[in-house]
């Protein structure tokens, strides 16, 4: 589930964010709150949320504010039952607002404002906004992990294409992909299930299976075909992958050819 932290420094509110929204029930953990921007931004390097709800003004917000400056963008300011209330989305989902799944869930962004107006109880605003927030967050994260599908996608598109590269590093990949060493691990692990190592290695001895298959190839022609300039290294990775030196998986596959 996606991690996500709150931070308000009214208790209140903290406090009826945490507890009057069923997160896990909508595929979340709630992985702490804070009161302040400082507090807010060592919590986040703790707990590595996937979402931050944040409030727009508190103590101490200087380094939130940037993080808002370069990824929100301010849609609707509202004055509802004496408190000013902003609206903020994220800038890749702007389009979103506008369609038609916006206009079947809430009759449009700019009703969804206007109803908002209209409401004469903490309780029903509440209630409005804490649907609409859920709707982004799910929408947030669908997103998110389309783009690291993708992201993947090419990363093994690159790794297919240039595993006879004897040097491949992890730096090398996360250069083609223009994303970081850190993150591109994160996703390969998170959404690959793997790591930049085991999968390049799972990519060469495929290769190497497939090539085991043809006599007219020696060990040492295969290992230089998938990337390995030492044959002793190959046949020590060969077996820690298959169970079997190369001598040995030939001389199985003979075996069952001539049962």
């Amino acid at each position: 589930m996606n991690k996500l932290i709150i931070v308000d420094d009214d208790v209140i509110i903290r406090r009826g964010l945490s507890k009057n929204i069923d997160w896990e029930g909508n595929g979340f953990i709630l992985s702490g709150t804070a009161g302040n921007g400082e507090e807010a931004l060592m919590l986040a390097e703790r707990q590595k949320p996937d979402i931050i709800i944040t409030d727009i003004r508190m103590p101490h917000i200087d380094g939130i504010e940037e993080v808002q400056n370069r990824r929100f963008v301010p849609l609707q300011q509202l004055h509802i039952l004496g408190t000013e209330i902003a609206l903020l989305l994220y800038r890749e989902l702007w389009e979103w607002i506008h369609t038609p799944q916006m206009e079947q869930r809430f009759g449009g962004f700019t009703h969804f404002c206007t109803n908002l107006q209209t409401m004469t109880t903490s309780k029903e605003i509440s209630a409005t906004i804490r649907d609409f927030t859920l709707e982004l967050i799910v929408e947030i994260c669908s997103r998110r992990d389309s783009q690291q599908k993708q992201l993947l996608n090419k990363v093994f598109q690159y790794i297919e294409s240039n595993y006879v590269q004897e040097v491949l590093s992890l730096q090398d990949v996360a250069d083609h992909v223009n994303v970081s060493t850190g993150y591109l691990s994160a996703v390969l692990k998170k959404v690959g299930n793997t790591s930049f190592s085991d999968y390049l290695l799972k990519t060469r001895m495929n290769k190497a299976l497939n090539l085991m298959s043809r006599e007219d190839f020696k060990s040492y022609e295969i290992a230089c075909k998938i990337g390995f300039s030492n044959p002793k290294y190959f046949s020590v990775c060969f077996k820690k992958y298959t169970g079997l030196s190369p001598s040995e998986y030939r001389s199985a596959k003979k075996q069952e050819k001539d049962v």
